[in-house]
Order: structure tokens, then sequence, then C-alpha cells
């Protein structure tokens, strides 16, 4: 093919749009083959449709895409693919197509309209997975070390697409994604509500692999609590669980609680008023005991900026509310175990603790390799004075993990990048006005603090979270009013 050729063809590309007869063409072929599909598989057609709207939107709107995968980032489990060793989720796949649309437009010298991100937040996360990446040469499990150090790129890659995407919204395109956000959580609680106290069942998980698909259908999470062993039905969102429901729970209560006593977002009081009822209520029924600790405690530092006065009345809220929820027996005899530390969950959690700390002291520069404490860490046999046995999971608690697979090297740059994310953001979180410029620091230390005891440190939640933080340092207008306040209706 000729250099002239080969530019006519790239330049007719360059002009593809949704009115486009090829476009328009392609569509039509995209629905017959959808309904041919469906004759057989009703799923098959259904992915077959999901996906045939991803590519026309990533393709079209790149900034537009990535905000629904914001938007819908609590899916991040909803289904997987296993290819061998490998297992790629749904969002995954998602992701990886937000990724290359990106890589395709910008070859195509077609606008992309993401914003810059900061060299150092792309250097760190370069660093830790290059260091990852060398550690698994000396990892006792090189496969999975190999597939988790990928996973390691793979989530940089989420927070710094995030954060470039955000970080190009003005303020009418940020109020775009704060309610598709709000809509898209209120839509999701209540289908995991219906789910759960309608049908009585956990809410399915698409499984495909060499046998076809498959429906797995999971337990409700059911335990006793307290000295009087009064059985506990701990409630998720969708299929993420309870514990990882706690994460979501408290990071949309921070963004809306802020919407909430913002003047700002004052058209959106209902809406905002909504969100915070449903992600208040839906932490409480996971019966996370970090979750209402580092819950009830972020809601107090988000406070702080509120004012004294709203930072009295909100204390005074919290300490109500906490007090109601208590007079329950539910939550009364799992506010008892906080004493307890006999109980299994605190017992289990300082096994794994030691365990880690263990291994790394064990091998301190390398540490074991990325990805090789949920593979041995069982059969080590640390700690078994605290509890006899441990399932094969990660360290819940994201430092640990770190210096435990990746050594101390691998611990301080990722404990770099966290904390010189929030330390970089702070005086922008301080200094602009209102609650909503605030939210997303707090959101990220409830994040980090959460995954002190928790095991979603590694999921979109965390990264897309750490992203939309990164991009509070590329809002040129993040002082400008919202519509509410210049008038625009």
């Amino acid at each position: 093919m000729t250099d002239s050729a080969r530019a006519d063809i790239l330049a007719d590309m360059n002009t593809l749009t949704l009115r486009d007869p090829r476009v328009v063409i392609v569509l039509v072929l995209s629905a017959v083959l959808i309904g041919i599909a469906s004759a057989t598989s009703p799923l098959l057609a259904f992915a077959g449709l999901v996906a045939v709207v991803a590519l026309v939107v990533a393709w079209v709107d790149p900034v537009v895409y990535v905000v629904a995968l914001i938007a819908l980032a609590p899916l991040f489990d909803v289904g997987v693919v296993s290819l061998g060793p490998v297992d790629v989720q749904f969002m995954e796949m998602a992701w990886f197509l937000a990724f290359g649309m990106i890589v395709l437009r910008a070859l195509l010298a077609r606008p992309v309209g993401l914003s810059k991100v900061p060299l150092w937040a792309i250097a760190l996360p370069a660093a830790i997975v290059l260091w990852e990446a060398a550690t698994a040469l000396t990892s006792v499990v090189p496969t999975r070390s190999v597939i988790e150090a990928g996973q390691t790129g793979y989530l940089a890659l989420v927070m710094i697409v995030t954060a470039a995407a955000v970080g190009s919204l003005d303020a009418r395109g940020r109020i775009r994604l704060a309610l598709t956000s709000a809509w898209s959580f209120l839509g999701l609680f209540a289908v995991s509500m219906f789910w759960h106290y309608g049908l009585k069942q956990a809410f399915p998980r698409v499984v495909i692999d060499s046998a076809g698909v498959n429906i797995a259908g999971g337990l409700i999470k059911v335990q006793a609590a307290g000295a009087a062993d009064i059985t506990l039905e701990r409630f998720g969102l969708v299929n993420i669980g309870p514990v990882a429901s706690a994460v979501v729970f408290i990071v949309v209560l921070v963004f809306s609680l802020a919407a909430l006593l913002d003047k700002r977002a004052a058209r959106y009081r209902l809406l905002s008023l909504a969100v915070v009822a449903a992600s208040g209520f839906g932490l409480l029924l996971t019966y996370s005991r970090a979750g209402w600790l580092v819950g009830a405690g972020v809601i107090w530092l988000l406070s702080v900026k509120a004012g004294p006065r709203r930072m009295l009345l909100l204390t005074l809220l919290l300490v109500a509310l906490v007090g109601a929820a208590s007079l329950h027996p539910a939550v009364s005899a799992r506010l008892q175990e906080f004493t307890d530390l006999s109980e299994g969950s605190f017992a289990v959690h300082v096994r794994m603790w030691v365990t880690a700390i263990w291994m790394t002291t064990a091998r301190p520069l390398t540490g074991w390799g990325p990805g090789a404490f949920k593979e041995i860490a069982p059969g080590l046999g640390i700690g078994t004075e605290y509890w006899p046995w441990m399932a094969n999971q990660d360290t819940h608690n994201w430092v640990l993990q770190a210096s435990s697979e990746s050594g101390v090297v691998g611990a301080a740059i990722l404990v770099s990048l966290v904390l010189g994310l929030l330390a970089a953001t702070l005086r922008t979180a301080v200094r602009r006005p209102g609650l909503l410029a605030f939210s997303p620091w707090v959101a990220a230390v409830s994040v980090v603090l959460m995954n002190l005891t928790l095991n979603t440190f590694r999921t979109e939640i965390t990264w897309v979270t750490l992203g939309i933080l990164l991009a509070t340092l590329m809002w040129k207008d993040a002082g400008d009013p919202a519509p509410s306040e210049a008038g625009d209706a």
C-alpha cells in the first residue's frame, strides 16, 4: 500500500461520526448479527449489544466512555472470562477497550480530550510495575507473579486514565459525572436490595470458560455475632460482597454528603439526600466494623471544612445515629466484637498480619513475589497460636501485602505514591471553596484506611478513587460557580 493510499484511509477514519453512513451500516449489521445470536443465547446477544455500544461510545468520545466506567465501577466482579491461569473480568475488558481507543485515536492524530497527567504520577506507578516485574524473577510462584505484575500495570493505567478524563472536565462536565454516578449507584442499590431481600439470593456472577457460559450463584453471607450469637445476614452491593461494598458505600457517602451540604449543589439536594440515605443504610447492613469506624471518622473529617457550626451539628447527628443504631440487637452484637480479641475475624486478621511480617523479614529486599501471599501463606504455619486455619486470601492490609510480596522497596514505592497523592492534593482540597472540592481527598483517605483491614486495594474502586483525587490538580476552573449559582438552568 502506498503512503498516499494509507493517508487517504486514515483521513476517512478520522472523519467518522455517528451520522456517517458507514457507521450506520456497521450498526445495522451488528443488530442483525445480535438478532441471530439471540436465537441461540439471549445472554450472548445482550453481551454483543453491550460490546457494540461500548465500542461506538469509546471511539466517538473516550472521555464520556471513561465517565461511564467510573459510574459502573462497583460492577468490577459481575463476570469473568477464564483463560487457563488468567481470569479477565468484564470490567477489565471494558477498561482495555478504553486504553485501546485512546491509543488508536492518538495514532490517528484524532483529538482524545484528555488532560495531561503530572509526570510524577506516571513515574511512580511505572516504578512499581517495573519493580514487581523484577521481583517476579525471584518469586516462589513465578507465573502468578508475572500475572500480578501485569494486574498492577492495569490498575495504574485505570488511575492515570481516570485522572486524565476527569481532569479534562469543566464544571458542567463534573456535574454530569456526579449525576451519572449518583443515578447509577441508586440503580445498583435497588437491584441489590431486590435480589438480597426480595429473591433471597446472592447476586449471580457470569463465568465464561472452556465449558461455556455459566451463571454462578453465590451465597448470602451469614454469621453469628456477639455473646448471644445473633445471626447476621450481611448485605452486599451486587456481587462484590459486604466487605468491598462497605468501601463503595463510604466513598459514595462522602461525595453525596458533601453535595448535600455544599450550596453549589443546592439544586440537587433531593437527589443527594436519597444517595446519602441509601449509602448510609447500605453501610449499616454490611455489618462491617471497619466500615462503621472509618465511615464515622471520614464523615467527621468532612465536617472539619464545613465550619464550626456545621461541624458541631454533624458531630451531634453522628453521635445520635450511632446511639440509635446501637439499640438494634444485631448492631449491638456486632459492636460487642470490637472488644472481643478472640473473635474469629480479628484472630485470622492477626495471623495474616503476623505471617506477612514474617515473610517480609525473611525476604526483605525482593519479597516472595507478587501474588505469593495467598499461594503460600496458609501453608507456612506462622501465627497458628492466633488462629488454627487461614484461607487462601490476601493480607487484608495493603502495606503488609506490598512488603511481603515485593519487599520493603516495593512497599516504599507504593506508600510514596499514595502519600504523595494525598500530600500533593491536600492544599488544593483545603483552599478551594466548598465541601465538593474537599470530598475527593476525604474519599481517598477513606479508601486508604479501609484497606488497612480489607482486600479491596487491588480493585478498580480504589484506583478510580485515587484517579479522581489526582484529577483535582488538573481542574482549571475548580472555583467557578456551578449552574445553580450562575443562574444557568
